[in-house]
């Protein structure tokens, strides 16, 4: 006689459809697993690329902009001082109070406009006055 499919104890036979779900569900959700991971790496990846680059341009655009921003205020202060070296003043109030523009012209920065001479004159737009014995003449910025 023919062999019967015979259960043992605690055994259930289920359909093929449960039997094949409970082999797919696994193997479906270890794919989606290794997918994501795959995903995320990548992503990872592309990320730090893009953000690196996006920085990397923001900072070069902010650079240029203080570049011209500084090329700005340079010219105008090269022109204040040509204005001071070719314009004869009756004396050095009247010098310093030409400087005066030149002190307010930017606000929200610390400035300071200040001319030396030859015979050791001083005159800061910012009311300093130096010691008696300064020699600006000795001082690298001045030569």
């Amino acid at each position: 006689m023919g062999k019967k499919n015979v259960l043992r104890k605690g055994e259930t036979r289920g359909s093929i459809s449960s039997q094949l779900l409970a082999i797919l569900i696994p193997m479906i959700a270890l794919f989606i697993i290794i997918v994501a991971a795959i995903i995320f790496t990548n992503s990872r990846r592309v990320i730090i690329e893009e953000s690196t680059l996006g920085l990397k341009n923001e900072s070069l655009s902010n650079a240029n902009d203080i570049g011209a921003s500084m090329k700005n205020i340079k010219g105008y202060y090269d022109g204040l001082a040509g204005t001071l070296e070719n314009f004869d003043y009756a004396d050095n109030d009247a010098l310093k109070a030409a400087m005066q523009d030149g002190m307010n012209m930017y606000k929200g920065m610390v400035n300071d406009v200040y001319l030396a001479f030859p015979d050791k004159t001083f005159i800061d737009g910012g009311d300093w006055v130096p010691d008696a014995d300064y020699d600006h003449g000795r001082s690298y910025r001045y030569r």
